[in-house]
């Protein structure tokens, strides 16, 4: 009894860990950017960018999404790193998110607090997102993805790559 109580509060602390990450990583990137500053973040009504930011964290850890984008993170900057290819810009379902574009999972060209950014309940009902890579590329970055342990399969002929709960199809950019 003892033994199981100590797994759960492991497994607590470890979603907790996550979840600050998230957050983190998200906050100190729109810094890093200029999206948003110290002064915006002491007071979230002055900056649209900051309060959405917030507002989809908390989403993604309701979901239970957390440890998926985290996941996605770190297979986008290892393709980075590795094949030195980054998702093509402006395509692609996770274009709508704040915390994905924070977290470099993919580009804009302009960001500004008049941006429409969607909600991840939407995204996630839609069960398969899109992320495209260049179309001479995205094999190898198929391959890289199957030679670094993540769980991939093909549905209708594309590749997608198994999260825990999300599931990212990589696609040709045409």
């Amino acid at each position: 009894m003892v033994k199981n109580k100590n797994q759960k509060r492991k497994a607590a602390l470890a979603m907790k860990n996550s979840i600050e990450a998230l957050r983190f990583q998200t906050l100190w990137r729109l810094k890093k950017l200029g999206l948003i500053d110290e002064f915006h973040e002491e007071n979230q009504d002055d900056n649209n960018i900051l309060r959405q930011a917030v507002a989809e964290i908390t989403e993604i850890n309701e979901l239970g999404l957390t440890l998926d984008l985290l996941s996605l993170k770190r297979m986008i900057d290892g393709i980075k790193q590795y094949l030195l290819l980054e998702p093509v810009e402006g395509k692609g379902d996770l274009q709508t998110s704040i915390v994905a574009f924070a977290l470099g999972i993919t580009k804009q060209e302009v960001v500004t607090e008049n941006n429409v950014w969607s909600s991840w309940y939407l995204l996630k009902n839609k069960k398969i997102l899109s992320l495209y890579y260049p179309s001479q590329q995205r094999n190898r970055v198929v391959d890289w993805v199957r030679n670094n342990g993540y769980n991939t399969s093909t549905y209708l002929g594309q590749p997608i790559v198994r999260l825990e709960h999300l599931y990212i199809m990589i696609k040709n950019a045409r």
